[in-house]
């Protein structure tokens, strides 16, 4: 009857609702993160873990760099001098039903691995592609095709290995965590377009990998930077996971009301 009809849109309403108030503060929060890379990845903190001083309020505090300029107490460096860099073996491995899982350039996201779509290898191959270097958390997966260097920051114990155009960046010298937002800044990027530009078969090679040139502030100074960008991802990813479950009930409750299969009581 209309009453129920009525009941039922108003259900679902409430339930837009909640799923475009999730989606804007995701924006929200993505914003808030580009804003801060923005910052911390050029101006830093001082000794008291605040943001540093703009250039244009402290001109003393900076100095001209590769980069641009950067805070004076900062270094520049190229990736090879900060992490240890392991390419992939040139060999493609037999798939198997199950296994270990067997990462390649589509299942590196910004955000995490993704295995909603992998591939699985048998453990003597396993063996044999981790032979010197197995993966592990807090590393960090690189894809040098497709999706041109895009980097993605190991947060998981599954084991796995790395196929073709992906290689791993295990820690040497600098933070990791640093060390991913760093390959996100727009410095990266931009190092990284100018060659993809004129690669003609769609890929960079492990040698401009190696001398991409990063900022390195002290060691602290990186831990503080990396754990104030992973608080906003921890946000974000949160809040997606609330997303995710939203989109799910107003499914369910679409497929149960609109069938009849469940009844509202008005």
């Amino acid at each position: 009857n209309l009453i129920e009809q009525r009941a039922i849109a108003d259900i679902l309403s409430a339930l837009d609702e909640a799923i475009m108030q999730s989606e804007s503060l995701i924006q929200k929060y993505q914003s808030i993160k580009q804003g801060l890379m923005a910052d911390l990845l050029t101006r830093g903190v001082d000794e008291n873990g605040e943001l540093r001083p703009s250039c244009e309020d402290a001109p003393e505090l900076y100095r001209e760099s590769s980069l641009g300029r950067l805070p004076k107490t900062w270094g520049v460096s190229t990736l090879d001098e900060q992490v240890k860099i392991f390419d992939c073996k040139h060999f493609t491995p037999k798939f198997v039903n199950r296994g270990f899982a067997f990462i390649r350039p589509r299942n590196v996201k910004v955000d995490g691995l993704d295995f909603s779509d992998i591939n699985f290898i048998s453990e003597k191959d396993y063996h044999f592609l981790t032979d010197k270097h197995k993966p592990r958390k807090g590393d960090i997966v690189f894809s040098r095709n497709a999706s041109f260097g895009t980097p993605c920051f190991v947060s998981t114990d599954t084991p796995f290995a790395i196929g073709q155009d992906v290689v791993i960046m295990t820690k040497k010298k600098a933070e990791n965590l640093f060390i991913y937002y760093s390959l996100l800044a727009d410095t990266t990027t931009r190092q990284v377009q100018l060659v993809s530009t004129g690669s003609t078969f769609g890929r960079i090679n492990l040698e401009f990998i190696r001398r991409i040139i990063i900022p390195v502030p002290e060691k602290h100074e990186q831990i503080i930077i990396a754990n104030l960008l992973a608080d906003v991802d921890y946000l974000i990813s949160t809040e997606k996971t609330n997303l995710g479950k939203l989109q799910l009930l107003k499914y369910g409750l679409m497929q149960d009301l609109l069938s009849g299969q469940v009844r509202v009581k008005v």
